[in-house]
C-alpha cells in the first residue's frame, strides 16, 4: 500500500493582517488523494519549510504547533495502519475527523516515543550517540518478543513490570542492570502515553527494582605503571602497550583514540575533545598534554595506531599474564588509572573531574575514595615521618 501524508499551505486564505496562513494536510493513498483537512495551525508563511514540513524556529508557540501536525501525522498513519479492506483516502478522512481512530498499541507508543523524544533530539545540543539510540531499539524488541506488536495499551495493569523483567532475566542474556534499565525504558514510553492521553496514569512502577552496586574500580599503582613502561615486546604487542600507556596519562578512552586528530584537537599543550552524551555536543575536556604523552604522539608521528578495543583488550591479557596481575587489564583499567595518576600527583579532585569528564565531582570522590583516604592520611602525618 503506497501512502503519503504531506502539510501545505492554503496560501489563498492568508491573512495579511496577522501574517498568517493556514496549514492544511493532505492524504494520499494507492493514488487516491482526499480533500485537504484544516489542522487548526496557522503560520508565517516565511517560516514554513516544505521539505521538511515543519514550522521553522525554536519559540514555544512554534514548537506547540510543530507537535500538532506531528499529532495528526501520526493519528492519520494508525488510521492507515489499521484501515480495512475497503478503505480509501476519503473514508481514511472521515475516520479521522469524527476521530475514530484507534489507540496506539503498548509497542507502537513505544516506538512512537523513541522517534518522537529521542530521534528528534538529533541535531541539538541534546542529541544522543547512536549507540544509545540503538539501545532504545533493542529494547523495543526485547517488548515486542514479550507481548507481540498487538497488546493493547489499556491491558497493561500494575504488576506487568514485574513479569517483564523476570522474562528479561529468564531470557539468560541479560543481567540486571540491563533489565532494569529495560524496564525504566517501558516507564518512560507509558509517562509519554499518558502526556499524550492515552492512559490517565502509568500502571507500572521501577521503584522495586535497584541496580547493582558499583563495583570497586581497578586501577594501576605507579609502580606497576613504570614496570610497563619499561616491557620488551613484540612489535604486534608494542602498539598496545602504547596505547594503552597514552590512555593511563591522557584518560582517552579507546573510542576517543580511533578518532583522535591531532591537527583538529591539540591545541598548545593540551588536547580538547568533546564528552558526553552527544560527541558532537558534549562539553569540552581539556586534557594536559604531558611530557611522556608528547613523547608517544612524536614516536608515531602524532597519528596513533587503531585498534578495535576488542583487539586491544586481547593483547592487553597477553600482557597482564606476563606482569602476573590479579585483575583484567583492560582500555577501562587504563582510563580509571589516569585518574589515579592525577590525584596522586597532588592534581586537585576539581581538576581531575574535568580531565575525566564527569558530570560531578561526587562521581571522581566515590571511585577514588581510597587513594583520596590514603592521600589525607599521609598528607597530615607527613610531619612525623
Amino acid at each position: 500500500m503506497l501512502f503519503s501524508i504531506k502539510f501545505r499551505l492554503r496560501t489563498q486564505n492568508h491573512n495579511p493582517t496577522t501574517n498568517l496562513t493556514p496549514i492544511y494536510c493532505r492524504i494520499t493513498v494507492n493514488g487516491e488523494t482526499a480533500p485537504d483537512i484544516f489542522t487548526g495551525v496557522r503560520c508565517n508563511p516565511n517560516l514554513w519549510s516544505v521539505t521538511k514540513q515543519l514550522i521553522t524556529g525554536h519559540s514555544k508557540e512554534v514548537k506547540e504547533d510543530n507537535n500538532s501536525l506531528e499529532n495528526i501525522r501520526t493519528d492519520l498513519k494508525n488510521l492507515i495502519n489499521f484501515k480495512d479492506e475497503n478503505d480509501t483516502a476519503i473514508t481514511i478522512r472521515n475516520k479521522y475527523i469524527k476521530k475514530d481512530i484507534p489507540p496506539p498499541t503498548l509497542t507502537q507508543i513505544f516506538e512512537r516515543y523513541i522517534v518522537e523524544c529521542k530521534e528528534k533530539l538529533n541535531d541539538t545540543e541534546y542529541a544522543l550517540e547512536k549507540k544509545t539510540i540503538e539501545k532504545w531499539y533493542y529494547s523495543l524488541d526485547h517488548l515486542k518478543e514479550f507481548v507481540g506488536e498487538n497488546r493493547k495499551l489499556s491491558s497493561i495493569k500494575n504488576g506487568f513490570e514485574e513479569d517483564y523483567y523476570t522474562f528479561l532475566i529468564k531470557k539468560g542474556t541479560m543481567k540486571n542492570d540491563h533489565a532494569v534499565r529495560n524496564v525504566s525504558y517501558l516507564k518512560s514510553s507509558l509517562d509519554y502515553a499518558v502526556k499524550l492521553k492515552y492512559l490517565e496514569s502509568n500502571p507500572i512502577s521501577c521503584e522495586q527494582f535497584r541496580k547493582d552496586p558499583d563495583k570497586d574500580i581497578v586501577y594501576l599503582m605507579p609502580e606497576m605503571l613504570a614496570k610497563i613502561e619499561v616491557m620488551k615486546c613484540e612489535p604486534i604487542f608494542q602498539e598496545s602497550v602504547d596505547l594503552f600507556l597514552f590512555i593511563c596519562y591522557t584518560s582517552m578512552d579507546n573510542n576517543e583514540l580511533k578518532v583522535f586528530d591531532y591537527k583538529q584537537h591539540i591545541v598548545g599543550d593540551a588536547i580538547i575533545i568533546r564528552r558526553g552524551k552527544s560527541k558532537r555536543f558534549g562539553s569540552k575536556q581539556i586534557i594536559p598534554i604531558l611530557p611522556k604523552t608528547r613523547k608517544m604522539l612524536e614516536k608515531y608521528n602524532y597519528k596513533l595506531p587503531i585498534h578495535h578495543t576488542y583487539t586491544l583488550n586481547r593483547y592487553l591479557d597477553v600482557i597482564e599474564k606476563s606482569l602476573g596481575l590479579p585483575y583484567n587489564l583492560t582500555t577501562k583499567v587504563g582510563r580509571k588509572t589516569a585518574g589515579m595518576f592525577f590525584l596522586i600527583n597532588d592534581v586537585p579532585i576539581e581538576i581531575v573531574s574535568r580531565i575525566l569528564g564527569h558530570k560531578s565531582v561526587k562521581t571522581t570522590q566515590r571511585h577514588y575514595a581510597d587513594i583520596l583516604n590514603a592521600k589525607t592520611v599521609l598528607d597530615k602525618t607527613k610531619h612525623l615521618m
